[in-house]
């Protein structure tokens, strides 16, 4: 009996050090995505609130020519959504600001990963794949 108990010991603390091992280990694509405040100096708050089915950013207020970004590696299905929904005034909108179909808007950087970068402006929302200092095209993706 006192052999099953220490094998028994031996495996909880074996299978305790996997665990916190694996949780570091990523087996999909990590990816920080950005949204840029780039509406006008005297406008409104821009208020957004981002969420994914397991994670919820809640409201952030979003100043002027301010980033909010967060990062975060895809289920291992690649069906990874996260959507956005924006007030600014009398303007609502709600959309996808990454998903599958979204990866190729995210460019490759310096570190692992992929960054994607949202530009929200007086007359819609623009999306980029540059690695900073913001120096790429934007591409209008959608109106307010």
């Amino acid at each position: 009996m006192r052999y099953t108990t220490r094998s028994i010991t031996f495996f909880l603390i074996l299978s305790s050090y996997l665990a916190t091992s694996i949780k570091a280990i990523h087996i999909t694509d990590g990816y920080e995505v950005h949204v840029v405040n780039n509406l006008p100096a005297d406008s409104a708050a821009l208020v957004i609130h981002c969420q994914s089915r397991d994670n919820d950013l809640k409201n952030y207020i979003l100043p002027v020519h301010q980033d909010f970004h967060w990062n975060f590696h895809v289920n291992i299905w690649r069906t990874t959504t996260f959507f956005c929904h924006f007030q600014w005034g009398c303007f609502d909108k709600s959309f996808e600001v990454f998903d599958n179909f979204l990866t190729g808007k995210c460019v490759h950087t310096s570190t692992p990963g992929r960054i994607c970068h949202w530009s929200v402006r007086t007359d819609g929302f623009y999306v980029a794949k540059y690695d900073p200092p913001y120096n790429g095209p934007f591409t209008k993706a959608c109106d307010w």
